[in-house]
């Protein structure tokens, strides 16, 4: 048995001195070559933005639909926070396709990056209108509404902290900073 381990243990650690993968921000594997990295990070960032822009537009519409059965000063809350959330997808509505083909991507790499920069910055400006659609939705809630009025608040909180926590994701995999 010892004899085994001894003719094995040189052959396990040859294995295992292979060369490491290369690892990109946030610890994720990456391929060694910045645009092909770049342009996965970006695609991811696109994807989270177009889920971010989802949310938003079904809570502008879950909002619109409950402000209509609500009194002055709750209906007038409800249509602020669906024009906070509708100035946020304008915001970040050029930066929610798919990236152009990776050779294309490659051929304005200069370009992309500073597409992406951009996106960033829509992204931050985005999260700002979806703070304060939060506070608003934060506000009503602790006003003790109705169940029914309660409920309602509760679903458009979630669809705004959905939306909020993908254009976050979004920063983050573009290698920005969330402010």
């Amino acid at each position: 048995m010892l004899r085994a381990l001894l003719f094995c243990l040189p052959l396990l650690l040859l294995a295992g001195c292979g060369q490491a993968p290369a690892v990109a921000a946030g610890g994720k594997t990456g391929s060694g070559d910045p645009e092909q990295d770049l342009y996965e990070k970006v695609k991811a960032a696109r994807y989270q933005i177009g889920v971010a822009t989802d949310r938003f537009e079904q809570t502008i519409n879950l909002s619109r639909g409950l402000a209509e059965r609500e009194q002055a000063e709750v209906r007038q809350a409800l249509n602020t926070i669906a024009e906070s959330l509708a100035k946020a997808g304008s915001k970040v509505a050029d930066f929610d396709e798919e990236p152009p083909a990776l050779n294309e991507f490659k051929a304005s790499f200069a370009e992309q990056d500073d597409a992406r920069l951009k996106a960033i910055e829509a992204c931050n400006s985005a999260l700002k209108e979806v703070a304060d659609a939060m506070s608003l939705t934060d506000d009503l809630l602790a006003s003790e509404p109705p169940e029914e009025e309660k409920k309602a608040l509760t679903e458009i909180k979630g669809a705004i902290q959905e939306g909020q926590d993908a254009l976050e994701s979004a920063v983050q995999e573009m290698d920005g900073v969330v402010q």
